[in-house]
C-alpha cells in the first residue's frame, strides 16, 4: 500500500529523473588532487563497481577500491567526467604508464547504463581525446580482461593493437599518438567537441 506522502515522493523522484535524462551533457576535466578535493571520487568508484560487478563475479575477484581510490587521486592522473543534470554519467581516467612514463595509460572508461545507446559514449570519448591531446605522450596503453568483450570491441574500433601483457592474464592494448590523432575517430571527435563545446578550459589542477 502506497501512502499519499510516499506517492508524492515517488512522483517527485520520477520527475527529477526525467529532467536529468533530458538535460544536456557537460564535461569536466580534473587532475587527481582536484578530483580528491571535489568529492567526485566516490561517485566514480560507485559507477566502476556497478559496471564491473558482473565481470568481478564471473572471475571471483573483489573490486580493488583502495587501489583505484589512490590511482584516481594521484598527482599524474587526469579524469574526464561526463555529467548530465549534475549527475555522473560517465568517466575516462588517464595516468602515466608505470612501464614507460612517456606513455599514457587508460585506467578506466565507464558509462552509466542509462547513458548508453545515445550520444553519451561519443561525447565522452571526444572529451577524453580532447583532454589527452593537451598532454604529451607517445602512445596510449590499456589492459582489458579477455572476457570484457564490449571494451575489446570498442578498442578495436578506435584502432588499438592487441598484445600479450607481460606477467598479466589481461590483453594489452596500445595506440600510437599519431595513429589516433589522424584516425577517422579524431575527425568525428572534433565534430562532437565543437557541437558540444568540449574544448573548454584545461583540466582543473
Amino acid at each position: 500500500m502506497t501512502l499519499p506522502g510516499q506517492r508524492k515522493r515517488q512522483v517527485s523522484r520520477g520527475n527529477a529523473e526525467a529532467r536529468r535524462e533530458m538535460a544536456p551533457y557537460s564535461v569536466r576535466w580534473m587532475t587527481g588532487p582536484a578530483l580528491a578535493a571535489s568529492g567526485w571520487i566516490d561517485p566514480i568508484l560507485a559507477l566502476e563497481r556497478e559496471n564491473l560487478a558482473p565481470l568481478l563475479r564471473a572471475t571471483g575477484q573483489e573490486f580493488p577500491e583502495a587501489r583505484r581510490r589512490a590511482e584516481l587521486a594521484a598527482a599524474d592522473a587526469t579524469s574526464v567526467l561526463l555529467l548530465r543534470g549534475g549527475v555522473l554519467a560517465g568517466t575516462i581516467g588517464f595516468v602515466r604508464d608505470w612501464n614507460n612514463p612517456a606513455d599514457l595509460y587508460v585506467a578506466s572508461v565507464q558509462l552509466r547504463a542509462a547513458a548508453r545507446g545515445g550520444p553519451g559514449l561519443g561525447i565522452l570519448l571526444a572529451a577524453g581525446l580532447e583532454a589527452a591531446r593537451r598532454t604529451p605522450w607517445r602512445r596510449l596503453t590499456a589492459n582489458v580482461h579477455p572476457s570484457n568483450h564490449p571494451a575489446l570491441r570498442l578498442a578495436g574500433r578506435l584502432g588499438f593493437r592487441r598484445s600479450a601483457a607481460a606477467g598479466r592474464t589481461s590483453i594489452g592494448l596500445a595506440l600510437d599518438r599519431e595513429e589516433l590523432l589522424h584516425s577517422p575517430f579524431a575527425t568525428l571527435a572534433a565534430t562532437l567537441a565543437a557541437r558540444h563545446r568540449l574544448g573548454g578550459d584545461p583540466p582543473t589542477s
